[in-house]
């Protein structure tokens, strides 16, 4: 598909939108191209090229990784 055309200011807008929130590429993907107009490497394409930094993750994913697991903050 044309990746250009699929990037209108929409779908540009709800990815830039949850891109800001922490939301994974693939979550985005997910939203903005149900039918797969574009992929998880397609959004970190554009938004890298718009220079949208990506917020900070809203949830404890990989938060075992600086050895201090964060308990009971599940769910």
């Amino acid at each position: 598909g044309d990746d250009m055309a699929f990037w209108n200011d929409e779908n540009t807008a709800i990815a830039r939108k949850m891109w800001q929130e922490g939301e994974s590429a693939q979550a985005i993907a997910d939203v903005v191209a149900p039918r797969g107009e574009t992929t998880r490497n397609g959004v970190i394409g554009r938004m890298h090229r718009l220079h949208i930094q990506q917020g900070k993750r809203k949830d404890n994913k990989g938060a075992h990784l600086n050895g201090h697991p964060r308990r009971g903050l599940v769910g």
